[in-house]
């Protein structure tokens, strides 16, 4: 018998959080240009201009919400410590620090940081 819902390791969830506001950027964007394709009257400009700036608020609203956790996770990434002389993530302890994937996911987490 296993868990109904497995918890995943901490390189899924870093993994998903940071592909967030891609995805985040591309739905958003992707609506708008939707919006104002179909739904907009061409020579309408200032209601075009409206509908930009409010999507583009928005837009920053939600990643100005987002930018603590990413940080969080983002550093958490680079916080290992020794016990019983291995030494593991401490946001996840079945993961050895130092690995390939670890290497990997550090260098994501410094892409991350820029």
């Amino acid at each position: 018998a296993g868990c109904i819902y497995p918890n995943p390791d901490y390189f899924t969830t870093f993994n998903m959080y940071m592909a967030f506001p891609i995805v985040l950027n591309g739905f958003i964007f992707g609506v708008l240009s939707l919006m104002l394709k179909y739904r907009i009257d061409v020579n309408n400009k200032a209601l075009r201009k409206q509908l930009k700036d409010h999507v583009q608020t928005t837009w920053l609203f939600v990643l100005y919400l987002m930018y603590p956790v990413l940080c969080a996770k983002v550093c958490r990434m680079f916080y290992c410590t020794e016990i019983h002389g291995k030494d593991l993530l401490v946001a996840d302890l079945r993961i050895e620090c130092y690995t390939a994937i670890h290497g990997f996911q550090m260098s994501l987490a410094a892409i991350g940081v820029l």
